[in-house]
């Protein structure tokens, strides 16, 4: 950019009365924020210079303070705004962050001592509103935060996306979204175990692509996909294979479909979290080539964290029930569970000779190099012939 430019136009206002006992009443406004920039302008200042060593010729005549002293190490500072209340008023607009994603933040916000209360929040992503209450309680054990929203209009979820995946070609829109959440001993190291309370969403016109793999959650959206395409490409061609499983890998080879993105056409969630589990009530997306993927059962949030989940699964065609195991980074589908439902009366041959390569579970990694792999083995297969 060639010139001076405006980053931040805001204004803020306070009626402060004379009795001690009464609210101060605040404003703050902005006309606009160029968000991108000032985080780009906070994180690249130069950090102070250390101090010079001290010696006896060169040390002060007394010592130098700091002004705000340090906390001590594993001792969490309270949150304390204040024993007067304070009443703000916020009117956020024009909160930009990069050309894709523009912010806005209005409503009321009272605080006292180690209390937050915000009944009332409207929150607007891309001009796309979402109504929200938040309620924050400090304690000698950690933050307690409640908080239960929703959104009030269709939202296009790329730009939020690309705020941790830049350039993803990810794309999506989220139809419905209410939660309702409450969460105690914040900022604890496990914290998010235990939350308590519901989420649901429904979404539309997905598109995943593979790159997102290494994401943990589209990874483990994705695991049964994953699967079916690692197994189907070490299945030796002298095995006859059931006669659903032998259409689905040439309807795969047909395809051409390395499966570089997976879509589909609609999605609905819905989560149940109790202290130590989140349970799935809902897990549902339809789309193509991937006709059905749904997930029910639990995932353990506490220390050792574990999935207990099953997916059904239905690509070209072919109808799978598919268990997983592992943890929510790492997710595993034991073939001794898996297998049987492709091959029928020739389970355990197979299973020997798929274990010799993969083991009794499966670690999923990359899905693409499975249908590719797949798709070679059998060319050659009919150059041999």
């Amino acid at each position: 950019h060639q010139g001076p430019r405006r980053l931040l136009a805001a204004e803020m206002t306070a009626a402060i009365p004379g009795d001690a006992t009464r609210p101060i009443r605040a404003d703050l406004a902005t006309e606009l924020a160029d968000l991108a920039a000032l985080h780009a302008m906070s994180t690249s200042l130069p950090a102070a210079p250390p101090a010079p060593l001290s010696s006896a010729s060169s040390a002060p005549s007394r010592p130098v303070l700091p002004m705000v002293p340090a906390a001590l190490p594993g001792v969490r500072t309270p949150l304390f705004f204040g024993k007067r209340p304070v009443e703000l008023s916020l009117r956020l607009r024009n909160l930009n962050w990069g050309p894709g994603l523009t912010l806005g933040l209005s409503g009321k916000v009272r605080t006292r001592e180690h209390r937050l209360d915000a009944p009332s929040l409207r929150l607007t992503v891309n001009e796309r509103p979402l109504r929200f209450s938040l309620h924050l309680l400090d304690t000698p054990r950690g933050m307690a935060i409640g908080t239960a929203g929703h959104l009030e209009r269709p939202l296009r979820l790329a730009p939020l996306v690309a705020l941790s995946v830049p350039d993803s070609p990810f794309q999506g829109t989220l139809r419905r979204l209410d939660w309702r959440l409450n969460l105690r001993d914040v900022p604890e190291p496990e914290w998010p175990a235990l939350a308590e309370g519901t989420v649901r969403a429904e979404l539309a016109d997905i598109v995943i692509p593979n790159r997102m793999l290494f994401n943990p959650y589209a990874r483990l959206l994705l695991a049964p996909v994953e699967a079916l395409m690692r197994v189907s490409a070490l299945l030796p061609s002298s095995i006859n294979l059931q006669g659903e499983w032998r259409k689905f890998q040439d309807n795969m080879l047909a395809s051409g479909s390395t499966f570089s993105e997976l879509r589909f056409h609609t999605g609905a969630l819905k989560l149940r979290a109790g202290r130590q589990y989140i349970e799935i009530e809902e897990c549902d997306f339809r789309g193509t080539p991937v006709e059905k993927l749904t997930f029910s059962g639990r995932i353990a949030t506490g220390g050792e964290q574990s999935l207990a989940l099953v997916s059904q699964l239905s690509l070209f065609g072919m109808p799978l029930t598919i268990p997983i195991q592992g943890t929510p980074t790492a997710p595993q589908v034991n073939l001794r569970e898996l297998i049987p439902a492709m091959t029928g009366g020739q389970l355990q041959s197979l299973i020997d000779r798929v274990e010799e390569v993969l083991g009794e579970t499966l670690p999923l990694e990359d899905i693409t190099g499975a249908a590719s792999g797949e798709k070679n083995r059998r060319s050659a297969d009919s150059a041999g012939k």
